[in-house]
Protein backbone atom coordinates (compact mmCIF):
# COMPACT_ATOMS: atom_id res chain seq x y z
CA UNK A 1 0.00 0.00 0.00
CA UNK A 2 2.98 2.41 0.69
CA UNK A 3 4.09 2.23 -3.03
CA UNK A 4 1.39 2.99 -4.27
CA UNK A 5 0.08 5.82 -2.25
CA UNK A 6 4.01 6.72 -2.99
CA UNK A 7 3.23 6.75 -6.58
CA UNK A 8 0.34 8.70 -6.34
CA UNK A 9 1.62 11.77 -3.77
CA UNK A 10 4.92 11.43 -5.91
CA UNK A 11 4.50 10.91 -9.49
CA UNK A 12 2.87 13.34 -11.75
CA UNK A 13 2.15 16.23 -9.65
CA UNK A 14 -0.94 18.80 -10.68
CA UNK A 15 0.97 22.05 -12.84
CA UNK A 16 0.93 23.92 -9.35
CA UNK A 17 3.00 21.63 -7.66
CA UNK A 18 5.60 21.33 -10.67
CA UNK A 19 8.11 23.57 -9.21
CA UNK A 20 8.62 21.59 -6.02
CA UNK A 21 11.77 18.71 -6.91
CA UNK A 22 11.15 15.38 -6.56
CA UNK A 23 13.51 14.79 -3.22
CA UNK A 24 11.61 17.47 -1.84
CA UNK A 25 8.18 15.73 -2.57
CA UNK A 26 9.73 12.56 -1.13
CA UNK A 27 10.36 14.31 1.83
CA UNK A 28 6.62 15.67 2.68
CA UNK A 29 5.09 11.89 1.52
CA UNK A 30 7.50 10.16 4.03
CA UNK A 31 6.05 12.67 7.06
CA UNK A 32 2.60 12.42 5.74
CA UNK A 33 2.49 8.48 5.77
CA UNK A 34 4.61 8.31 9.03
CA UNK A 35 1.22 10.03 10.31
CA UNK A 36 -1.46 8.59 8.59
CA UNK A 37 0.24 4.75 9.19
CA UNK A 38 -0.19 5.62 12.97
CA UNK A 39 -3.88 6.18 12.15
CA UNK A 40 -4.49 3.34 10.55
CA UNK A 41 -4.55 -0.09 12.10
CA UNK A 42 -2.65 -3.02 10.74
CA UNK A 43 -5.74 -5.24 10.61
CA UNK A 44 -9.20 -4.94 11.20
CA UNK A 45 -11.73 -7.43 12.82
CA UNK A 46 -15.20 -8.22 11.15
CA UNK A 47 -17.51 -9.63 14.09
CA UNK A 48 -21.02 -9.62 15.25
CA UNK A 49 -20.01 -7.02 17.78
CA UNK A 50 -19.40 -4.20 14.82
CA UNK A 51 -22.56 -4.27 13.76
CA UNK A 52 -24.52 -5.30 16.55
CA UNK A 53 -26.34 -8.31 17.98
CA UNK A 54 -29.81 -8.33 15.78
CA UNK A 55 -27.88 -8.29 12.30
CA UNK A 56 -28.96 -11.89 11.47
CA UNK A 57 -32.46 -11.20 12.44
CA UNK A 58 -32.55 -8.31 10.60
CA UNK A 59 -31.04 -9.83 7.30
CA UNK A 60 -33.32 -12.55 7.54
CA UNK A 61 -36.62 -10.23 7.97
CA UNK A 62 -35.03 -8.01 4.97
CA UNK A 63 -35.25 -10.94 2.64
CA UNK A 64 -38.46 -12.46 3.75
CA UNK A 65 -39.81 -8.84 2.61
CA UNK A 66 -38.05 -8.83 -0.76
CA UNK A 67 -38.78 -11.75 -1.45
CA UNK A 68 -42.87 -11.26 -0.94
CA UNK A 69 -42.38 -7.88 -2.59
CA UNK A 70 -40.75 -9.74 -5.69
CA UNK A 71 -43.17 -12.05 -5.90
CA UNK A 72 -45.67 -8.91 -6.04
CA UNK A 73 -43.59 -7.14 -8.73
CA UNK A 74 -43.83 -10.79 -11.02
CA UNK A 75 -47.63 -10.83 -10.22
CA UNK A 76 -47.58 -7.15 -11.85
CA UNK A 77 -45.19 -8.39 -15.06
CA UNK A 78 -48.03 -10.75 -15.74
CA UNK A 79 -50.85 -8.74 -15.68
CA UNK A 80 -48.83 -6.24 -17.95
CA UNK A 81 -47.93 -8.86 -20.48
CA UNK A 82 -51.66 -10.54 -20.58
CA UNK A 83 -52.81 -6.62 -21.13
CA UNK A 84 -49.99 -6.26 -23.90
CA UNK A 85 -51.24 -9.48 -25.69
CA UNK A 86 -54.46 -8.06 -25.52
CA UNK A 87 -53.46 -5.22 -26.49
CA UNK A 88 -51.76 -5.98 -29.89
CA UNK A 89 -55.00 -8.37 -31.16
CA UNK A 90 -57.59 -5.43 -30.44
CA UNK A 91 -55.04 -3.38 -32.93
CA UNK A 92 -54.80 -6.09 -34.91
CA UNK A 93 -58.68 -6.49 -35.06
CA UNK A 94 -59.10 -2.85 -35.51
CA UNK A 95 -56.85 -2.74 -38.64
CA UNK A 96 -58.80 -5.79 -39.99
CA UNK A 97 -62.11 -3.71 -39.72
CA UNK A 98 -60.60 -0.68 -41.05
CA UNK A 99 -59.38 -2.64 -44.52
CA UNK A 100 -62.67 -4.81 -44.42
CA UNK A 101 -64.57 -1.34 -44.00
CA UNK A 102 -62.58 0.68 -46.75
CA UNK A 103 -62.94 -2.80 -49.00
CA UNK A 104 -66.78 -2.81 -48.44
CA UNK A 105 -66.75 1.29 -49.05
CA UNK A 106 -64.82 0.92 -52.48
CA UNK A 107 -67.59 -1.79 -53.51
CA UNK A 108 -70.79 0.45 -52.00
CA UNK A 109 -69.37 3.47 -53.43
CA UNK A 110 -69.58 1.74 -57.16
CA UNK A 111 -72.23 3.44 -59.01
CA UNK A 112 -75.51 1.17 -59.48
CA UNK A 113 -74.77 -0.42 -56.09
CA UNK A 114 -77.69 -0.49 -53.12
CA UNK A 115 -75.83 1.43 -51.00
CA UNK A 116 -74.41 4.07 -52.83
CA UNK A 117 -77.81 5.15 -54.42
CA UNK A 118 -79.26 4.92 -50.58
CA UNK A 119 -76.59 7.21 -49.65
CA UNK A 120 -77.22 9.17 -52.47
CA UNK A 121 -80.46 9.57 -51.33
CA UNK A 122 -80.03 10.52 -47.88
CA UNK A 123 -78.03 12.86 -48.38
CA UNK A 124 -79.68 14.89 -50.96
CA UNK A 125 -82.31 14.90 -48.63
CA UNK A 126 -80.57 16.05 -45.69
CA UNK A 127 -79.49 18.62 -47.81
CA UNK A 128 -83.05 19.63 -49.56
CA UNK A 129 -84.29 20.16 -45.45
CA UNK A 130 -81.25 22.59 -45.13
CA UNK A 131 -82.53 26.18 -46.19
CA UNK A 132 -79.41 28.04 -47.12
Amino acid sequence: MKNRVRQVFVEPPPPKLVAIPLNLRATYFDQFYSQFSELVPSTYRLDESIFGSGIRSDIGLGLSTAERELGRARQYVGYFQVSYGLLMVIIALSVLGIVLLSVIEGYHSLPGSPIAGLRGRLVRRYLDSKVF
